[in-house]
């Protein structure tokens, strides 16, 4: 680590010829223990503002964090409004108020005169300006912020009943009373950038009082640039507290435009990808240039990625990176457990039944993995009975699990906030001794997270607390919370490795820097900035605002690369990624400005690193498939679908019928295009099952109609979906399928009216009938027997005319059954029906002692296209030369299958993957 900023403080301070008590201010813990290091020996105490603060006021009202202050809030809110005292409704508006009221406080801000003036007759007329009457949504409008300050003197009031301050009351109390707590103190305000009114307004006291001296981190670059945002905070404090008064080392140097300087700019396709270029990066290095970099992400979320990025040989690694609690895994365990239980379908039943994702989420936690050991017994057992909500009595019944089991224990916490929180900490307490010892970062984010849920617990031993605030509204809380928190890891900052965040360099310098995610949206930060007084009005009373935020983001970024010798800032060009593919506005300012430093530009390309699997990747065959081919082939047999399965994807052929992979079941929610095609095909196969061999007429039909109710009411038993009806879009979809059954009828009624006036009879034949015949194939000298199978709808004979039919619920493109060209077949997926069609046809010619066969769809949504047949007139070949092409083409499929150097590869069209079990496999999910 370059330390000159700090060394050079040091010995000022130290050579500094002040008899008072000195103390050095710095604005980060980091920062602090540099100083600290750097004072060593030395009478001068170093503090990180925030203790500082917390050392001055320790015999003052106790320094609070915002989820304890809306408790409490929400406890005297609910006392002046006792008939408004929903916390789900509360929370909505107060965690945004909140904000506010410590907006103000730290900004000095007189609060009755700010929200005087929202409400101020010239305010309204700037929203009214024709004046017309105002509508009722204006008026509540209005009547909410005048409210707020009442609120805002609600919210004091409840910070002196506890005896508590928030960070921002406890800045404006010392900002008019630092001078009670400094006597024989000299302070040096050192390393700082962005300053808020309560805090300036303290140094400014302490500066006029001869107790401060400013000590600043610049580069000549952007302190001397006006039109510079990274310098604009600095000038104005230099300006304020006065120029005699402030110290910048190397005033009129610059470190950033140095032509010795080494500047890469390095993009990649997607975000991941820059995490894993690090190891290029990093290979190779000695330990003592490891010592020298700094690795700085402006997007915590790839902290996993980073460290699994690193060579293995770096032992040494400092994490100070805040990695947001919504992130830990072990958080993300409590905040399944508090889905699943707040995922209540009516709180009036006698049993609470809960919905089946929250369930099967929770369960499927690693945390949950590791403690239950029932989950993939209980996740089977709800995709197996299919129902969406259910009880705990019903999920410990059907999994059969032991009542006294821990998962059973879970499953049956009282929904009280109180409860569920003693349940979590047992939860964490078990776990405690299910994880290794030699896994530090788990054991860090545990030790957090139980910090966390204590505290809260200590909240919630109240009988208001236990009565007023539900499962929901508890969870709301953890949302809220788990927003603004963080685990700063541990680690050796003084050596090796350091991983941090832009804002952690402050006062810290690097020989080599690495800035990960230098892409606009991610530097500077987006601010989503959640507050009830408009822009406008925060501009008045100087409030903070975006240009405020940017400021401080671009003085972290030109000081952090200001000292340097090597800098590398990566970005990703993806436009669906976040950041929207486009570098920072910092990378190109640099591009613009920088006259001495020659920048390269280089894309990142991966060498000698695995990036996963290729789009291109191909599984060959192999002689130790022989025996699972000649299964297929010969037991379980060519069907349509096994063929279009190989003709779109010829890998996921693979997975599905070589190696049996099995295709990931679901729970249902809603009635899905399958199960509504299952019901449609049972009630056809009920109703007409006692006219099988014999001949079908009008009064035939009636008795169906008359039948009608009986039969879908059987075929809704058989799969399962009476369960489902008591949503209104299940019974939505069931009236459908009730729609394509009495439509089909009507249908069918006509059409043998239409063949009886042409002297001809209709016969059903067969229902679901399995069709299936043996082609013989030579192989190695062997003749080997392949099985060609599958089941039709429905074979029934008009006249001398065999029909087979295929029922189908969707829309049929009628174009698609024309075949012009015979390899279509066989290389394009969409004519995969005329395929079904003719395979069918195929069977039952070899089968049955006729030549008159027409194959065909009946598309129950689309009725009046009638009966579609495949039609292949346009090859110009009669039936038995058409059948004669056919065979051979399955003869050359079974060959290939059978063939070692046959190549299963990914299909070139993505769309098919959309929906593919199999895409997580191939990296196409």
């Amino acid at each position: 680590m370059k330390t000159g900023f700090i060394q050079n403080t040091a010995i000022l301070v130290k050579n500094d010829n002040q008899s008072a008590k000195k103390i050095i201010l710095v604005p980060s813990k980091r920062a602090e223990l540099y100083f600290n290091r750097a004072m060593y020996n030395s009478n001068v105490q170093v503090f990180c503002f925030d203790e500082w603060l917390n050392a001055l006021l320790i015999n003052h009202p106790k320094i609070v964090d915002k989820n304890q202050a809306l408790l409490a809030f929400f406890e005297m809110y609910a006392e002046r409004n006792p008939d408004d005292i929903a916390f789900e409704d509360f929370i909505k508006w107060a965690s945004t108020a909140i904000d506010d009221f410590m907006s103000i406080d730290l900004s000095l801000v007189d609060a009755k005169q700010l929200y005087n003036y929202l409400t101020d007759t010239k305010a309204i007329d700037m929203w009214n300006p024709e004046q017309k009457a105002l509508t009722d949504n204006q008026i509540r409008y209005l009547n909410f912020f005048k409210s707020q300050h009442q609120l805002y003197l609600l919210f004091q009031e409840t910070l002196q009943k506890n005896n508590w301050h928030t960070k921002a009351s406890a800045l404006k109390f010392l900002s008019a009373n630092i001078l009670d707590f400094i006597q024989d103190e000299f302070i040096y305000v050192t390393g700082f950038n962005a300053l808020n009114a309560a805090q300036k307004r303290i140094f400014e006291v302490l500066n006029k009082a001869g107790k401060t001296k400013f000590i600043w981190d610049a580069d000549t670059y952007y302190l001397n640039e006006l039109s510079n945002e990274a310098g604009e905070n600095l000038r104005q404090h230099i300006s304020f507290f006065g120029e005699s008064n402030s110290v910048i080392f190397n005033q009129g140097i610059t470190g950033i435009d140095q032509a010795n300087k080494n500047v890469q700019f390095i993009s990649s396709s997607r975000q991941l990808p820059q995490a894993k270029y690090l190891y290029q990066l990093l290979e190779g290095l000695t330990e003592e240039e490891i010592n020298q970099i700094a690795i700085i992400t402006t997007n915590e979320n790839l902290l996993p990625a980073i460290l699994s990025s690193l060579p293995e040989r770096i032992k040494n690694v400092n994490v100070s990176l805040s990695y947001p609690l919504k992130n830990l895994s072990i958080y993300q365990w409590a905040n399944a457990y508090l889905h699943f239980l707040s995922s209540v379908k009516n709180k009036d039943e006698t049993q609470v039944r809960y919905y089946f994702k929250t369930l099967i989420d929770w369960l499927n936690n690693p945390m949950s993995r590791r403690l239950f050991a029932e989950v993939d017994q209980v996740v089977q057992t709800i995709t197996r009975y299919n129902v969406p909500y259910l009880s705990a009595a019903k999920i410990i019944e059907l999994a059969q699990l032991p009542a006294d089991s821990l998962l059973s224990r879970f499953l049956n916490v009282p929904l009280q906030a109180d409860m569920v929180i003693d349940a979590v900490l047992e939860f964490y307490e078990l776990l405690q001794h299910k994880i290794d010892v030699t896994e530090n970062l788990l054991i860090e984010e545990l030790e957090c997270v139980r910090v966390f849920f204590t505290d809260l617990q200590q909240q919630f031993t109240s009988d208001f607390f236990k009565q007023n605030i539900s499962i929901k509204g508890f969870k709301k809380i953890l949302e809220q919370s788990s927003n603004s928190l963080s685990l700063a890891y541990k680690g050796q900052p003084l050596k090796g490795l350091q991983i941090l965040s832009l804002l952690e360099t402050n006062c810290l310098g690097f020989e080599n820097v690495i800035v990960i995610g230098c892409n606009e949206g991610l530097l500077p930060k987006s601010l989503n900035q959640s507050t009830f007084i408009p822009f406008d009005v925060r501009r008045v009373f100087e409030l903070p605002m975006p240009a405020h935020h940017d400021a401080i983001f671009a003085y972290s970024f030109y000081r952090l690369i200001q000292h340097p010798q090597n800098v590398y800032l990566l970005y990703d060009t993806d436009s669906d990624s976040f950041g929207s593919g486009e570098m920072s506005r910092y990378l190109l300012q640099l591009k613009n400005e920088l006259k001495q430093v020659k920048i390269k530009e280089s894309i990142a390309i991966f060498e000698n690193l695995s990036m996963g699997i290729s789009n291109d990747e191909k599984i060959e065959n192999s002689e130790n498939l022989q025996g699972e081919i000649l299964q297929f082939i010969q037991k379980r047999g060519v069907t349509p679908t096994s063929l279009s399965t190989f003709i779109t994807c010829s890998i996921k052929f693979y997975y599905k019928y070589i190696i049996k992979l099995k295709e990931e079941e679901e729970v249902e929610e809603f009635l899905g295009a399958d199960t509504l095609g299952k019901l449609v095909h049972k009630s056809l196969e009920i109703l007409y099952l006692p006219y099988v061999g014999r001949v079908l007429n009008s009064d035939g039909v009636s008795a169906m109609k008359d039948n009608f109710e009986s039969a879908f009411a059987m075929a809704c038993e058989e799969y399962e979906v009476n369960k489902h009806t008591e949503d209104g879009k299940n019974l939505l979809l069931i009236n459908i399928a009730k729609q394509y059954v009495l439509m089909y009828l009507k249908y069918e009624n006509e059409f043998i009216a239409n063949t009886t006036a042409m002297n001809q009879l209709l016969s059903i034949e067969s229902l679901e009938q399995k069709l299936s015949m043996y082609e013989t194939v030579s192989f190695r000298n062997e003749a080997l027997q392949v099985l060609l199978t599958g089941f039709a709808d429905r074979i029934d004979r008009v006249g001398e005319m065999h029909r087979i039919i295929d029922f189908k619920t969707g829309n049929v493109d009628p174009s698609k059954l024309i075949v012009k060209n015979f390899d279509d077949l066989f290389s394009k997926p969409e004519f995969s029906k005329a395929l079904q069609l003719l395979h069918y046809s195929y069977i039952m010619s070899n089968t049955k002692s006729t030549t008159h066969i027409n194959s065909g769809i009946l598309s129950l949504r689309s009725l009046s296209k009638g009966f579609m047949m495949a039609d292949f007139s346009s090859l110009g070949i009669s039936d038995e030369e058409l059948y004669k092409l056919y065979q051979e083409r399955i003869l050359q499929f079974v060959n290939d299958l059978l063939n070692p150097a046959t190549v299963y590869a990914k299909t070139d069209k993505l769309e098919h993957c959309e929906y593919c079990s199999f895409n997580s496999l191939c990296m196409r999910g």
